[in-house]
């Protein structure tokens, strides 16, 4: 790291920060409006991370162990795939991809599970008995009219 004003001022917010090892160090710095603390131009526990252990390896990203944005401390931090990092969060469509059932309590088992493209690109889980009810239904309103 140069001794440029920006990273003088990194280096001083960090040193503010940092706690002992077992606990999360709270960025004092500018935090973005996505909640994520903003040093050196990138996120600054991707800047910790760089300084104090080294590159982040590349196809993946840290992942807060702690689940607190803020953290900075790298003993709270692991690469992993971004796949990973995202089955981990606690968002809604992660909460969902790890339930064994679909909402009408049909198992997502091997015969049960299809896979569909969703309008972004991304598969999505398809309750097969779910879909089978829904055709008949379809069908039978279509012969009704």
């Amino acid at each position: 790291m140069s001794d440029e004003p920006e990273n003088r001022r990194f280096l001083a917010v960090l040193r503010e920060s940092v706690g002992r090892p077992d606990e999360c160090w709270a960025w004092k710095g500018y935090v973005m409006s996505n909640g994520y603390p903003l040093g050196n131009q990138e996120p600054a526990y991707r800047a910790t991370w760089k300084l104090l252990v080294g590159p982040i390896p590349d196809g993946l990203e840290l992942d807060h162990l702690c689940k607190n944005p803020l953290c900075v401390n790298p003993h709270h931090l692991e690469p992993v795939t971004q796949r990973e990092n995202n089955r981990r969060s606690s968002s809604p469509p992660a909460l969902l991809a790890g339930r064994p059932t679909c909402k009408h309590g049909h198992p997502f088992d091997v015969d049960n599970t299809g896979w569909r493209k969703g309008r972004n690109g991304a598969l999505a889980r398809v309750c097969r008995t779910c879909s089978r009810l829904r055709m008949r239904q379809y069908a039978a309103a279509k012969r009704a009219s």
